[in-house]
């Protein structure tokens, strides 16, 4: 190793920790922002996240259900249309959980 690579070496560390600051100072001065964040605050956005998985689960349920008794199929539409709403609702609470970050 030469000192131009330890020298480059140094460089990149410094300028991956004055970025890793800097979001950090910005993620602080958002928060300030927005004001206190709670344990109410923190439960609420949880049950949030449950919901928007929960929904659409049961939806899928409902749906696939009613498609079985009506088509005769078992539980092969009940079972893909819950797979399906826990596809979507996962989706949803990842999304909604990269906005807030």
């Amino acid at each position: 190793m030469t000192d131009e690579d330890v020298r480059r070496g140094v460089e990149d560390e410094r300028e991956r920790f004055r970025r890793e600051v800097e979001r950090k100072e910005r993620r602080w001065r958002r928060a300030r922002e927005m004001g206190d964040r709670t344990l109410r605050h923190g439960l609420r956005a949880f049950g949030s996240i449950g919901w928007s998985i929960v929904i659409p689960t049961l939806l899928g349920i409902a749906f696939g259900g009613w498609l079985d008794r009506r088509f005769g199929g078992g539980l092969r539409y009940t079972l893909s249309f819950m797979v399906a709403g826990l596809i979507i609702g996962f989706a949803n609470a990842w999304k909604w959980m990269q906005s807030e970050d």
